[in-house]
C-alpha cells in the first residue's frame, strides 16, 4: 500500500505545482530566476512530448502515453506484490507517479503544464527546455529501473 501511496504522493506535489504556476506564471517569457538563477521558473503548455515534439498530434500522443502508462501500470502492481526489491519499487513510483500527473494533464486539459527550466551556461539547451516536477520523477524513476535491472 505504501508504494501507491508514495506515487500519489509524487502525482499531488507535481500537480499542487503545476495549478500555481498556472496561477502565477504567465505563459512563455524568459522566466524568473530563483535559487541563485539557476532555476528559471517559467510556464508553458506542451501538447506533445518533450521539447513540444509532435505538439500538431496532441491525440495520438495522449492515446500513446495512455497505452504505455497502462502497460507499465500492469508491471507496476505486479511489482508491488512482489517482497523486497526496494529501489525498483522507488523508480517504478516515481515512474508511475510523475507518468500520471502529465498523462491527467492530457487528458483534462489537452496539454502538460511544464514550469521550470535550467539556466545554465554549459548545457543551453536545458535552459531551453521547459519542464515539471513530474517530468524529473520519470527521469529519476527510469534511472533507478534501468541500474537495478532485473534484480536488486
Amino acid at each position: 500500500m505504501g508504494d501507491i501511496l508514495f506515487s500519489l504522493w509524487v502525482f499531488c506535489v507535481d500537480f499542487f505545482f503545476k495549478r500555481k504556476a498556472e496561477e502565477e506564471l504567465p505563459e512563455g517569457g524568459e522566466g524568473k530566476p530563483v535559487m541563485n538563477g539557476r532555476i528559471l521558473l517559467r510556464r508553458i503548455q506542451n501538447k506533445g512530448i518533450a521539447g513540444g515534439l509532435l505538439a500538431d498530434k496532441s491525440e495520438a500522443v495522449r492515446d500513446g502515453a495512455t497505452v504505455l502508462f497502462s502497460a507499465f501500470g500492469i508491471y507496476y502492481i505486479r511489482l508491488i506484490l512482489e517482497k523486497g526489491r526496494m529501489l525498483r519499487k522507488l523508480g517504478a513510483g516515481l515512474f508511475v507517479g510523475g507518468s500520471a500527473s502529465n498523462l491527467f494533464d492530457r487528458w483534462v486539459r489537452g496539454s502538460v503544464t511544464d514550469y521550470f527550466s535550467f539556466n545554465t551556461k554549459k548545457l543551453p539547451v536545458l535552459r531551453k527546455l521547459v519542464f515539471n516536477l513530474g517530468d524529473l520523477a520519470i527521469f529519476a524513476g527510469t534511472i533507478l529501473l534501468g541500474l537495478t535491472g532485473r534484480k536488486d
